[in-house]
């Protein structure tokens, strides 16, 4: 595992405000991984946040030295009205999920999740910010999607 040297990271703040957009946030989101108790709906504040542990796939994909590494990311989507859970256990707060992608349309944002767990949000406006929290580290683990299933 490299641990000196780390290459040049920027760290990635992107706010999605059309259902389009959603699709960038996604393929930076790709294989980030979420506990259970980072999962926060405010009815009150009409948000929900998410922190994750995310895979840093534009440094991986660079061909002259592909490097593993993560980041601690921060997601927030406002203007939400309704979220349904599909097999999102929050009486296990140390469960982790592997977000494998976000789909979106005009009025609705789904995190789809691998063991077939998804988060369905509805939303009076498409509204979502995406932030790295602080530097990378190293990881020895590429993600594997070859247990994972949608």
């Amino acid at each position: 595992m490299k641990t000196k040297n780390l290459p040049l990271h920027v760290a990635i703040k992107l706010h999605a405000t059309h259902h389009d957009h959603i699709d960038v946030i996604s393929a930076h989101l790709q294989d980030t991984l979420v506990k259970a108790d980072s999962l926060l709906h405010s009815e009150k504040q009409k948000t929900f946040k998410l922190l994750g542990n995310r895979f840093c796939w534009e440094h991986f994909l660079n061909p002259e030295d592909p490097i593993k590494l993560r980041v601690h990311a921060g997601v927030h989507f406002n203007h939400v009205t309704k979220v349904q859970k599909k097999n999102i256990h929050l009486h296990h707060p140390d469960k982790l999920y592997n977000l494998m992608t976000i789909r979106s349309q005009p009025n609705e944002v789904t995190l789809k999740f691998s063991e077939h767990a998804e988060i369905k949000l509805t939303v009076d406006q498409i509204s979502c910010k995406l932030a790295d929290l602080h530097d990378p580290y190293p990881t020895q683990f590429l993600p594997n999607h070859s247990e994972s299933k949608l």
